[in-house]
Parts: C-alpha cells; sequence; structure tokens
C-alpha cells in the first residue's frame, strides 16, 4: 500500500511543476509528465487500458469538434481521461497548442493560459489516475489482511481440509477467500463466473464499474510448479482483458517447504511484487499455506527464485 500512496504523492508532485510551468517550456515540462507516466509500470498500465475502457470514443473526432472557448467532455471520466492522454500525447509529440490553448481559456497572459489549462485539462486526468491507484490500493490491503490471516491464523485448520480433499485443494482456499472479500464489504465475490475467455477464480463486482480479478493457484506440491503459476499470470491477463480492467491479482498458496522469491518492476520494497503484462499489472501476492515446524527444526530456509520469463512463459506473444 505504500507504493500506492508514494506513487500518488510523486504523480502530484508532477502535476505541480507543470502547472507552475511558463508557456514557453509548457510543451517540454508536459513532455516529461507524459514520460513520467510511461516509466511507472502502475501508471502506465492504466493509460494503455483507456482505449478498452472506452472504445466508441475517436479522440481526433472529439477534438475536432473543440471550437474558439467552446468544448464538452465524453459523458464518462474514463472517455475523458482517453482523450485528455490523446490531447497530451499529441502537445508532447510538437503540436503547436497556442490556438488550441483558447479552446479552454481566455486569459490573455500566457503563463495564465498554461495555469488554467493544466487546471481544466490536466488535473481531471491526474485525479483520475489516483481515485483508480487509490481503488488497487484498498483492494491490496484487503489481501494482505487476508495473506496475514491465514498464516497467523487459519493455516493448519485449512491445510487439514485440503489433506482431506486434495482433488478439491484450489476450490477450498477460493472459497475461504470470498467468505473473507464478502466479510469485508466487497460486493458478490463469487466464484468462476464466465468471461469471454473461460472462468476466473474470484472476479468480484463485475456487474459495477470496477470489478476485482483475482486468480488463485497452488504451488509447491504434486505438479503445482512454476509453470503452474505461469498459467495463472496468463488466465488473469486475459480474464482483465475481457473485463477492460488494468490490474488483476494472482493469489499464489504456497504449500511447499521453499520460500518464493517472486519478481518484482515496483521498487525493492513494494508489496506486493507485480508485473506489467500486455498492459495489465499482475500482483503477485505469496501466501506460505503449509504449517511450519518449529523453529529449531527449520534449519537454512530454502528458496525458489521465479523470473518473470518464466511468469510470462505461456502468455501469447502478440500480447506481452
Amino acid at each position: 500500500m505504500r507504493y500506492e500512496r508514494d506513487l500518488k504523492v510523486r504523480l502530484q508532485e508532477q502535476y505541480r511543476r507543470l502547472f507552475k510551468t511558463p508557456f514557453d517550456t509548457y510543451t517540454t515540462q508536459l513532455g516529461y509528465f507524459r514520460d513520467f507516466i510511461r516509466a511507472t509500470p502502475a501508471l502506465r498500465a492504466l493509460v494503455e487500458n483507456i482505449d478498452a475502457q472506452s472504445p466508441d470514443v475517436s479522440p481526433e473526432e472529439w477534438t475536432a469538434e473543440f471550437t474558439w472557448q467552446s468544448y464538452s467532455w465524453p459523458p464518462t471520466e474514463a472517455a475523458r481521461a482517453k482523450v485528455v492522454w490523446y490531447l497530451i500525447n499529441k502537445w508532447s509529440d510538437g503540436a503547436n497548442m497556442v490556438n488550441e490553448v483558447h479552446t479552454f481559456t481566455s486569459e490573455g497572459n500566457f503563463n495564465a493560459r498554461s495555469r488554467e489549462l493544466t487546471e481544466v485539462v490536466i488535473e481531471p486526468f491526474v485525479e483520475y489516475l489516483q481515485a483508480l491507484l487509490g481503488t488497487a490500493s484498498d483492494v491490496l490491503y484487503l489481501l494482505d489482511i487476508y495473506r496475514r490471516r491465514l498464516e497467523w491464523f487459519d493455516r493448519e485448520q485449512l491445510f487439514r481440509l485440503y489433506q482431506a480433499d486434495t482433488a478439491r485443494g484450489e476450490a477450498i482456499y477460493d472459497a475461504d477467500l470470498r467468505r473473507f472479500l464478502l466479510e469485508q464489504g466487497i460486493d458478490y465475490p463469487f466464484s468462476q463466473p464466465a468471461s469471454a475467455s473461460g472462468k476466473a477464480d474470484v472476479v468480484s463486482g463485475v456487474d459495477g464499474e470496477d470489478p476485482l480479478v483475482c486468480e488463485i493457484k497452488l504451488f509447491g506440491v504434486a505438479s503445482y510448479s512454476v509453470s503452474y503459476l505461469a498459467r495463472g499470470v496468463q488466465q488473469a491477463v486475459q480474464y482483465a482483458r475481457d473485463y477492460g480492467k488494468t490490474v488483476a491479482h494472482l493469489v499464489i498458496i504456497n504449500l511447499g517447504d521453499e520460500h518464493l522469491e517472486l519478481p518484482t518492476e515496483g521498487g525493492a520494497d513494494a508489496w506486493p511484487p507485480r508485473i506489467s503484462v500486455a498492459g495489465i499489472t499482475v500482483y503477485l501476492i505469496a501466501i506460505n499455506a503449509k504449517p511450519s515446524e518449529s523453529a529449531s527444526k527449520l534449519g537454512g530456509v530454502r528458496a525458489v527464485a521465479v523470473t518473470k520469463a518464466q511468469l510470462v512463459e505461456y502468455v501469447e506473444p502478440e500480447h506481452r
């Protein structure tokens, strides 16, 4: 969660710099703003998915209707974000914005024009991205609480249920996670709803504006190997695309004796690890679900290091 909070602060700082930039260097600073978004996996995933959110809105056609001090935005925030991202790229790439700026401001002073333009056009875009990041942070908070609850309190009980019916192992942990999410106020965390690509283990709120896509995979026993986790990444990515989402979650129930070292693109201190695949940010939540022996009997910690290349093994090349 600290990663999302820090990212919001950095995004706000980029906006502050842009707001203070004089008109004659505005497009250069706007390019820095765009580069920051493109270089940040979580933000890049959000803007890359804008097209999927509003496929019927053409930014070129929409902005062609803008006139001198007269404009309107599309009916949804996602569609407005699509139009604004188009303008950011257009201006950053060198398009002359001197005449276009009069669409949004009547200020006579050029520096005042750039400030009003930033408030009217860029600020709602930044707020839109921050709101999406806030939603992601809330979900990760709940999944972190679930991880701790399972590891601290429910590990032995759930592991006994797994041993009694290994064929339904994933279903046992899936049901437990769904019950927890429902108790925490996540509406309709039902299991395996149909999508264009199959069935995700947990998709919450698919009838609303912000469905939670979550795939659950076992690891460390029988045939549940790193390759099996790669299939989970593939499924999570495809389900996110089906539901028009920019994020997905892979919950890994580690039933083995070895610790999982997962790849991350979010910084060494960011939890959970996350990778960007096909424009989707996939959060990797590993839970040590096997009851452990006492510390005196454990010996050295054994680890399995997993690479991103291994996890995207089954993702089609054109979607990587």
